[in-house]
């Protein structure tokens, strides 16, 4: 737009600078300058205060061009501007047709923010809607650092909010108020409090959020909050207050399938799919995120994200092929412990911390063992008996020792194993070649077991799960092959019941988590 264009009649006077233009055009493209310039035919000067020079320069160059008009993201907010002063068609049917290009995602949430007013309420809905529904590949790529509080309220209402990874979401708010903190910092708490913290691991908190965002330290108020928060949420078993969702990972019948089991909806489905086929292996949950790993001549570890059902396979891989390892998650540690691996049972124990992404070499245990299981009660990790050696095995980092304990009294192994109020519950089982259906638990207090009803089946294999009711066990084999039912152990009743649905297939060997 040179100022000795030859055919310019007209400057226009703009809040931050002035341009020569032809009245001509400009009327043929937009009846706001025809309207303008008719209003007194003679004038040669206008001003514009409401429009910046930069916004109108890119309309200029949009209408000169026409089609050929190479559009950048920074041109959509120009556009969205003078649009608003304009009113052009033209404009609005570029608007709709960028907003159906995904590539051009990463400016969205400003979009939303700059369309809110009744000219653009078609344009604002629509981009809301492409956010939440695109929200988990846009909160990757761009920010909502710039939206009103007014504006990320309306974005984040409580029906989207209660199905996002609430981790992203936290950052996501403290991000917001730390771009404008002088500002921001009295709204900081009520953003907090729109979030689940139930679902928010609190390792998370305490060693990662914390030295993400040090600025928290500043509100005394938001500190309290936060570690009110994490001694309300704390427990021994996976929330059992909010668990909802069960899900397996491979196994004997169906390699590389991941099925979710909703104790809400009462639904059994599959949901996804490993990239390695896995049976005889085990599995670890950090937040949003299980880590599989072990098996059959496997050393590949696969991430699963819960909230976007997707798997990948990370760099990193085991030291050494193991079968029949079991799982432990404290403080945001996975520990693989013991197994079958080089073969030889297995003694060893190493863990990974999945920000780091490397194995670290743990304390051995007392005794070597496979075909076992892990469980996590108030920190301590307790080893159960399986091949190679029955007794309970407890590992305090504060001793920095495994310490082996009373012995099952079954002496089987690969029973199906969960925590059960604070305590450990271990059901059938294999002894020379004799599948059990007894089922005991385990008394941590006074380090002796007792016998509970046992299982209306013999079942070996099977996998279990502690909810605040019951516990239910899932899957499993039986000499006739795997079985697709789940069977709930009523903890106050002592009495077992089939459960109302079952798996989508017969299956044994998965590994499990809860959510």
């Amino acid at each position: 737009m040179p100022q000795d264009n030859p055919f310019a009649d007209a400057e226009l006077a703009f809040k931050d600078g002035t341009a020569h233009v032809s009245k001509s055009l400009l009327s043929y493209f937009s009846q706001y300058f025809y309207d303008l310039f008719m209003k007194d035919k003679t004038q040669d000067k206008y001003e514009i205060v409401e429009i910046a020079l930069d916004d109108f320069k890119c309309y200029f160059e949009f209408i000169l061009k026409g089609e050929s008009f190479a559009l950048r993201s920074g041109d959509i907010l120009k556009l969205i501007n003078i649009q608003k002063h304009l009113k052009c068609v033209y404009i609005k049917e570029t608007l709709e047709e960028w907003l159906k290009k995904e590539e051009e995602s990463v400016t969205l949430p400003i979009m939303f923010e700059m369309t809110n007013d009744i000219i653009f309420s078609q344009f604002n809905i629509q981009a809301k809607h492409l956010i939440q529904e695109d929200f988990v590949n846009i909160s990757q790529k761009s920010s909502f650092d710039s939206l009103s509080y007014d504006n990320l309220n309306v974005l984040f209402d409580p029906t989207f909010l209660s199905k996002q990874n609430q981790t992203v979401i936290l950052d996501i708010f403290t991000r917001w108020v730390e771009y404008d903190l002088k500002n921001r910092k009295n709204l900081f708490l009520n953003l907090l409090m729109k979030v689940d913290f139930g679902k928010i691991d609190n390792y998370y908190i305490l060693n990662i959020y914390s030295s993400k965002y040090p600025t928290i330290y500043q509100f005394p108020q938001i500190t309290t909050f936060l570690f009110e928060t994490m001694r309300n949420t704390f427990h021994s078993a996976n929330n059992l207050n909010n668990l909802s969702k069960v899900y397996l990972f491979g196994g004997l019948s169906n390699k590389n399938s991941i099925v979710c089991v909703d104790l809400n909806s009462r639904a059994a489905e599959e949901v996804a799919k490993l990239v390695e086929d896995r049976e005889c292996h085990a599995c670890g949950r950090i937040g949003n995120k299980v880590f599989n790993f072990g098996g059959l001549n496997n050393l590949k570890i696969e991430k699963f994200d819960i909230e976007t059902n997707t798997t990948e396979t990370l760099d990193f891989e085991m030291n050494l092929p193991t079968k029949y390892p079991s799982c432990a998650v404290v403080e945001g540690r996975i520990f693989s412990i013991g197994g079958f691996a080089g073969g030889n049972i297995v003694s060893s124990v190493d863990y990974f911390e999945s920000e780091k992404m490397s194995w670290i070499k743990s304390v051995d245990l007392v005794a070597p063992v496979q075909k076992h299981k892990s469980v996590v009660i108030e920190g301590v990790i307790y080893v159960t008996g399986g091949e190679g050696c029955s007794n309970i095995q407890r590992f305090d980092e504060r001793e920095g020792r495994w310490t082996l304990l009373r012995e099952d009294p079954l002496k089987s192994f690969d029973a199906a194993v969960s925590t059960s109020n604070n305590n450990i519950l271990c059901c059938g089982g294999e002894i020379e070649d004799s599948v059990k259906d007894e089922c005991r638990i385990y008394e941590l207090s006074t380090n002796s077991w007792r016998a509970i009803a046992s299982l209306p089946l013999t079942l070996i294999s099977a996998s279990s799960v502690e909810t605040k009711r019951a516990n239910l066990i899932l899957g499993g084999w039986q000499k006739s092959g795997t079985i697709s039912d789940i069977y709930s152990y009523i903890k106050s009743e002592n009495v077992w019941i089939k459960y109302a649905i079952c798996l989508p297939q017969g299956n044994c060997d998965s590994s499990v988590i809860t959510f």
